[in-house]
């Protein structure tokens, strides 16, 4: 499904003296089985924003537009029924989605709910936890039991048990250990590419935003600065100065590399394997002195 803001401008507590303005005039496309990284400092719109797309929260003015279905400050909670079985959200904190006495039963809450059968949905939400790694020995304990990054985990699985068209992630690897943070983004990544899945991902982790994500949008202050390519994005070197934007591991390392040894290369890597390209060429071509390689 393809996802459409129309000049989107949204105000909490509209109608008040106290009225703030948390998007300004938001104009963007995400096309159907795309996945885009939304990034952005603290307080720059994001989760904001994606509460927009599955109409948690409506437009002061402007239109979003997710497939045919047109959201805007008239749209009725009764016609938004349909889209949120097609769009699944997981919460920046995961412990405010997990209600069931037990792990179990809250991923299998959402496909029971969508018309399987009290067996069928528990042996959908056991298997959409082996997907992800989760410990099964865990499975019939209370989620307040479960640790934060176990806890995103299930939040995950149970978002994903329902088969979204769209899937929207808050800070989906926060607080998971790298080779689960590795391991769950593959698996977003394959689910786009094997399903068509939509996805958009609200992040501060630039690393993964440049390993997996089509395209990025670049939040400040409510507003769209750039939507561009990861490797076009993060050649933004006037917004790095500006500390609007942050850069991956590995392009930091190479930004660092070139102001110190003077090399100049058109575009900067932003993988390991662009990074290892990328001092093949400088060393084969710039021979360095001593004191000159940055710390990594």
């Amino acid at each position: 499904m393809a996802i459409v803001f129309k000049e989107v401008n949204y105000s909490y507590q509209s109608k008040t003296p106290n009225a703030f303005q948390l998007l300004k005039n938001v104009s963007f496309r995400l096309t159907d089985g795309s996945f885009t990284a939304l990034i952005g400092q603290t307080g720059s719109g994001k989760t904001t924003l994606l509460k927009h797309i599955n109409g948690l929260l409506k437009p002061s003015s402007g239109q979003v537009l997710v497939g045919d279905q047109a959201i805007n400050a008239r749209t009725s909670e009764k016609d938004l029924a349909d889209l949120r079985k097609r769009v699944g959200f997981l919460f920046q904190f995961p412990e405010t989605q997990l209600f069931a006495p037990t792990v179990l039963e809250d991923v299998a809450f959402g496909p029971e709910n969508f018309g399987q059968t009290k067996s069928s949905a528990e042996q959908t939400a056991k298997e959409t936890l082996n997907m992800l790694g989760f410990d099964m020995t865990l499975a019939n304990q209370p989620p307040i039991n479960l640790s934060g990054g176990q806890q995103r985990l299930a939040a995950l699985a149970g978002v994903l048990a329902t088969e979204p068209q769209i899937l929207l992630l808050d800070e989906p690897t926060a607080g998971l250990d790298p080779s689960t943070t590795k391991r769950v983004m593959t698996l977003f990544k394959k689910l786009q590419q094997d399903e068509h899945l939509t996805i958009l991902m609200a992040t501060h982790d630039m690393d993964a935003a440049a390993e997996f994500a089509d395209q990025i949008l670049l939040m400040q202050q409510g507003k769209l600065v750039k939507q561009a390519s990861p490797k076009d994005m993060f050649q933004e070197k006037g917004l790095v100065f500006q500390k609007i934007l942050a850069l991956p591991k590995v392009t930091a390392f190479a930004s660092r590399f070139t102001a110190k040894t003077g090399y100049k290369n058109q575009k900067l890597p932003i993988s390991e394997k662009e990074l290892i390209s990328f001092l093949q060429q400088a060393l084969s071509e710039e021979p360095l002195g001593k004191e000159t390689m940055p710390n990594a």
